[in-house]
């Protein structure tokens, strides 16, 4: 578990937030000659298919698991929590799946003593304590270098690329105050909520002769029909930065009591505040186990 940063293993965050430009697979034929860019536009076909299918059709939030609890073992009786996300399944906010495997801690006065005053301003209460989120998102690292023929006029600073891109995860904990409204909301991350439509005259006909119900549904389809794309900035830095922060899906929100040092004392968690996403094998599967003696 880390802190609020880049990270230089997301190699291709920006373009999985590029939900608005066409996607292209390589056509194959006989005799055709193929390079490296081929093989990865094939790829990156597949994958990005799948990632828009997970985010427009299903959205972001926990699937099961990824519980965030606190302990105190500190052997001599000293608080010292440590904060602990264990295994569990996610969509994160591009539509990617996280999958963690094993549970992830962080000591969280060590945290602390990393920390000066200015990167926790963010998270002061009123009352002193301090607000931290945890999030969640997915991330791609290189792994496995391998030789390669060098491209460069120095050979020795491209003389091996990395020969796999394993699936990996980036746990966060972030300085933030407790926002006004609760951060469990079903939809898309960074798309506003719809606007009331405007109806054509047939439209407004097919309204009045509808039952309550099914005028409501016609309605809510409405918003969605006339809902605005999300915008796509235009430089690429700028791209990046908003992807990852649209990929952070929340777990629990903590609020931390300190002492005159700033050591931790206690820890209070919400893990309800987080995002769900619900299938018909998660309620059947819920369903069953409530009704079971």
């Amino acid at each position: 578990m880390n802190d609020h940063r880049n990270d230089d293993c997301d190699l291709t965050l920006d373009g999985d937030a590029d939900w608005l430009s066409p996607l292209a697979r390589v056509h194959y034929a006989a005799g055709m000659l193929l390079g490296v860019a081929a093989l990865h536009t094939d790829q990156d076909y597949h994958r990005r298919r799948l990632g828009r299918h997970q985010h427009w059709l299903h959205g972001a939030g926990t699937v099961f698991g990824l519980a965030v609890v606190v302990d105190d073992d500190a052997p001599d009786g000293t608080p010292d929590p440590r904060i602990t996300v264990r295994p569990g399944l996610a969509i994160d906010g591009l539509g990617r799946e996280v999958l963690v495997p094993e549970p992830h801690c962080l000591r969280l006065n060590e945290w602390l003593a990393t920390r000066d005053a200015g990167a926790l301003l963010a998270g002061r209460l009123d009352d002193g304590r301090l607000g931290l989120l945890v999030t969640l998102r997915q991330r791609d690292c290189p792994r496995a270098l391998q030789p390669v023929v060098a491209e460069g006029v120095n050979a020795g600073t491209d003389a091996v690329r990395p020969a796999r891109v394993s699936d990996d995860l980036a746990l966060e904990l972030i300085p933030q105050r407790p926002p006004d409204s609760p951060a469990l909301r079903p939809g898309w991350p960074g798309l506003p909520l719809p606007e009331e439509a405007p109806l054509t005259s047939e439209e407004q006909v097919r309204l009045a002769e509808a039952s309550p119900a099914a005028a409501r549904r016609l309605r809510l389809a409405a918003r969605l029909i006339h809902s605005p794309p999300p915008e796509r900035p235009l430089d690429r830095t700028t791209r990046h930065a908003l992807a990852e922060q649209l990929a952070r899906v929340p777990l629990a929100r903590l609020t931390v009591t300190l002492d005159d040092d700033s050591h931790a004392n206690d820890v209070a968690v919400d893990n309800l505040m987080r995002p769900m996403l619900t299938t018909p094998a998660q309620l059947a599967w819920l369903f069953e186990a409530e009704d079971s003696p």
